[in-house]
Parts: structure tokens; sequence; C-alpha cells
């Protein structure tokens, strides 16, 4: 019975930094997925808090990244499984950080670098660790497919804050709507419209979770001048006199 306790508690110690590892993904990657599924964004009460926070994640994942390619010892049972799902963890984690929260300071910068750090950390614990032959090859394959362009999307895309070129609020003030000129580079330059329900703020610690901006409309780059705006009620918005009603209040 010692030397199982013995032996066990190796394992334990052995594992701890693939354990805190994935703990530390899930942890975030759950509350952003709270946060898009509620309809929510974070707006950060300092504007440099994300930065360093992202930065001590990364950091964190980069130290526990090298004491587990260190051991070299391949995980079985229950850890081998937290080696496999590692990489999905970590792609669900990058989207939810890309998505989840609102913030217009350095982060914005530094998000591709953090989020490609976090998935080349991720792919390198899966096949430093990962046991099984067949599993290395078809679920390395199958990441590889889907972190390429995730990657080049990161490289690509202008994480930069886009322009509001003009407001429009609803009659009682509970929505505003924006004509916006997006120019993602590459990806595409347009005007859009987007619309978020005012008066729904709450108030955390850390910052302020608002309603996420809903887009109604997308048209050529340029175009933001010739758009016209007209509240015809307080749940319909006429864009170019095309009626758009907006989702019920009620919701989330």
């Amino acid at each position: 019975m010692a030397q199982a306790d013995t032996v066990n508690r190796h394992e334990r110690q052995r594992t701890w930094p693939l354990v805190t590892l994935v703990c530390v993904l899930m942890f975030f990657t759950v509350m952003y997925a709270a946060l898009i599924l509620l309809g929510y964004v974070l707006v950060p009460m300092n504007r440099t808090a994300p930065a360093l926070l992202s930065t001590v994640i990364t950091a964190v994942m980069i130290l526990l990244t090298v004491l587990i390619v260190k051991d070299r010892k391949r995980p079985a049972g229950k850890t081998s499984f937290l080696t496999m799902a590692l990489p999905l963890v970590a792609g669900v984690f990058v989207l939810g950080k890309a998505f989840g929260y609102d913030t217009d300071g350095i982060e914005l910068y530094l998000l591709p670098a953090y989020a490609i750090i976090t998935l080349i950390c991720s792919m390198i614990v899966f096949f430093s660790l990962t046991r099984n032959k067949k599993a290395r090859i078809w679920l390395g394959a199958v990441y590889s497919i889907m972190f390429l362009p995730l990657a080049l999307w990161l490289a690509l895309w202008d994480f930069g804050p886009q322009p509001v070129m003009r407001t429009e609020a609803s009659a009682d003030g509970s929505y505003v709507a924006e004509v916006v000129a997006s120019d993602r580079g590459i990806f595409g330059r347009n005007t859009l419209v987007y619309v978020t329900r005012q008066g729904e703020d709450k108030e955390l610690p850390i910052g302020l979770l608002r309603r996420a901006p809903q887009l109604l409309f997308k048209d050529a780059y340029g175009v933001h001048e010739g758009i016209s705006l007209l509240w015809e009620s307080d749940a319909v918005l006429l864009i170019n006199k095309d009626r758009y009603p907006l989702p019920e209040r009620g919701g989330g």
C-alpha cells in the first residue's frame, strides 16, 4: 500500500504541469464562452490589465510546456486524454479570447502573438506526450488543418479599433445604432451597421459587462455618408428604407 501511495504521489507530481495548463485554458475558455453565449462582452476597468494578464498567462503556458516536455514521460489514463484534447481546448480558448471581451489598448496588437504561442505550446505538448501513434497522426493532422487557417487569420487580421462614423439612438434610448468604417486589410473593407442594447451594463470588480453589438447591415467600404438611418419604432431600424427588426428585449 505504501509503495502504491508513493507511485501515485510521484505520478501526480509528474503530471501537475499538464493538469495546470489544461485548467488555466479551461477556466478562461469557459468564461469567454459564457460571455459570448449570453451576448455580452467584458470591458476591462483598466485598459492595461488585459495585456498584463495575457502576458502572465502566456509566460505560464511557456513555462509549463517546458516542464512537460522536459519530463519526457508520456502519461496514461485520464492524463493521456488531457494531452490529446489540449490543442482543441487551446483553439477554443483562442477564439474566445478574440471575441469574448472588448479592449482598445495594447492587448489588441499583442493578441495574435499570444494566441499563436498558445497554439504552438499546445501542439508541442500534444506531439511530445501522446502515446498512441495513430492518435498522433490522425489528431495531429486534424489539429494542423484547423490551426493553419486560424494562425493565418490571427497573423493577418487587423485587430485595431474600427472608427464609428455616426450613431443614432432609438427614441427611448434602449438601442444605439452605429455606422462603422471597417478596414480589415486583406479580409475586406466594409461599411457596417451595428446595434447595441443599452442600459443593461453589469459592473464587476474587474470591469463592465456590456451587451455585445449585433451586426444588422453590411455594404461596400466608403459608403457610410450615404447610409440613411431612421428608427421606425423602438424595435425596428430602417437602413436605406429597408426594415430591420431588432431581437426581443427579454433575451439573455
